[in-house]
């Protein structure tokens, strides 16, 4: 609810004014009421109130004076001023000092009233999201991650957990959410309005919709208003707002799993730590199949990836974890399938049922088997410089210079310099960074090393010369390539 103080000092005016409407209807919740502009004044450092409905007209402290120094206390809540027909000057020079508007006394009824409100509570939300914006992505990052670490059993984050900032249930009564498995989310009916705000967050093609209401009560959506076949709702209490969207996650597997059933009656489905062995068998699968790729990356890879997709429906494992666990394995892939991974990744992000997305990947791996049959060390006409290149890919970790190389061969260090350059189009030095780079993009797809022991691992000693290198050569850091960020 947004906080309202009423500042009158007819008695019978404020008293009208205060029961000419349900402010909880219209989103606000009365505070206080003052007679005069010092007694205001005190109740809002005090109240801390969103909308300051005042007479311009009055003793002690005008509504004026009171507006001005209300900004000299840091506060900014939005003003309205309440004026009569000859007071016209004063309704100006309130606009001018930043009132949302002024409403006459004389002609003040329910509906004109109603809509004084509507507005305010619009420029409340528009303010309100532009300084928490950021707070409740964090918000809804940390949850998420939470959601997607890989247990049945993920515990969603704490108070304690939470970004500093407002916490939703400190604001907000209710909320609406709608994920969608592809492109935009549902659509909250007749919009948010001036009693809300909307966010719209993305991961893993997932995409949601929250809508947080400052009313008593959300407009419900009928699951029937919704296609059927790649979004779901859910809604409830702002203060329970994780569980909520975990609810709509859950709606939205039955569209992924073809609708068979109860969801809720299912494994995977449930929160109970008894889920835990069947998610680390799983993830025992999903390295086995990594393994494999590795190894041939054929037939046994495809025939691994089917049992795997097959135990994933038969355990109702999350939409967006399968998504999740899907764009892992192509990412683990992109290095080799260069710029082909980019649209597998798109339409594996776009898929809306669990046998769609088992035929991108299926495609995925059988291009990665393709790309890797095809796979060779780099060959010259010049043997000497062959030699030289197979020693930097099976050697790339260790310390490698052109001196070095150059005893290796038994030839001149200027004349190799050239001669390497001539054969590979690039110099030496940078060869060797270009193969370090390649295999750091893989561990860091591949393991869960900290990034400074990716860069000693390929041969970077030194943490901030690989990352400056990376992104250099790359385009990315190396945080922001193993989570995907400019890909989401």
């Amino acid at each position: 609810m947004w906080k309202a103080l009423l500042v009158e000092d007819e008695p019978v005016v404020r008293r009208t004014l205060a029961g000419l409407i349900d402010w909880e209807a219209n989103g606000f919740t009365l505070v206080g009421e003052a007679g005069d502009g010092e007694q205001a004044l005190a109740m809002i450092e005090s109240e801390r109130p969103d909308l300051v409905i005042a007479d311009i007209v009055m003793p002690r402290m005008d509504g004026l004076t009171l507006l001005e120094k209300t900004k000299l206390t840091g506060q900014e809540p939005v003003f309205v001023m309440l004026t009569c027909m000859n007071e016209f000057e004063y309704a100006r020079r309130a606009l001018e000092l930043g009132a949302a508007g002024y409403v006459l006394k004389l002609s003040v009824s329910p509906a004109s009233l109603a809509g004084t409100l509507e507005k305010a509570g619009a420029e409340l939300a528009k303010r309100y999201r532009e300084k928490t914006e950021l707070a409740y992505h964090r918000r809804y990052a940390l949850a998420w991650e939470a959601l997607a670490e890989g247990t049945d059993a993920a515990v969603l984050p704490g108070a304690e957990d939470e970004p500093a900032g407002p916490a939703p249930e400190e604001r907000f009564a209710r909320v609406w959410i709608g994920c969608s498995l592809r492109g935009e989310p549902p659509e909250y009916p007749g919009g948010a309005g001036a009693r809300g705000v909307a966010h719209t967050f993305r991961a893993a093609g997932i995409a949601t919709r929250f809508v947080w209401s400052v009313a008593s009560a959300a407009a419900a959506r009928s699951e029937a208003d919704v296609d059927a076949a790649a979004r779901a709702v859910a809604e409830g209490p702002a203060g329970r707002w994780q569980m909520v969207w975990r609810d709509a996650l859950s709606r939205l597997d039955d569209r992924w799993y073809g609708g068979d059933g109860d969801a809720a009656a299912r494994p995977g489905s449930g929160s109970s730590a008894g889920d835990a062995e069947p998610g680390a068998r799983l993830r025992a699968r999903e390295l086995e199949l990594l393994v494999s790729a590795e190894r041939d990356a054929g037939p046994e890879t495809i025939r691994l990836l089917r049992e795997l997709w097959n135990a994933m429906r038969a355990q109702r494992v999350p939409a967006y974890r399968v998504k999740a666990c899907a764009l892992g394995f192509v990412r683990y892939m992109e290095p080799l399938l260069g710029s082909a991974a980019q649209e597998a990744l798109r339409a594996l992000r776009e898929a809306e049922r669990h046998e769609t997305l088992l035929a991108g990947l299926e495609a995925a791996f059988a291009a990665y088997a393709r790309k890797r049959l095809e796979r060779e060390l780099p060959r010259t006409d010049h043997p000497e410089v062959n030699a030289l290149l197979r020693h930097i890919h099976a050697c790339y970790a260790e310390p490698l210079t052109l001196k070095a190389a150059a005893e290796l061969v038994r030839m001149d260090e200027s004349y190799l310099s050239g001669l390497f350059r001539k054969k590979t189009g690039v110099p030496f030095i940078r060869y060797v960074q270009q193969v370090r780079v390649e295999q750091a993009k893989r561990l860091l797809i591949q393991t869960d090393l900290p990034v400074q022991a990716v860069g000693e691992k390929v041969g970077f000693p030194n943490a901030n010369y690989f990352f400056k290198l990376f992104k250099k050569l790359t385009g990315r850091t190396p945080n922001d390539y193993r989570s995907g960020r400019p890909d989401e």
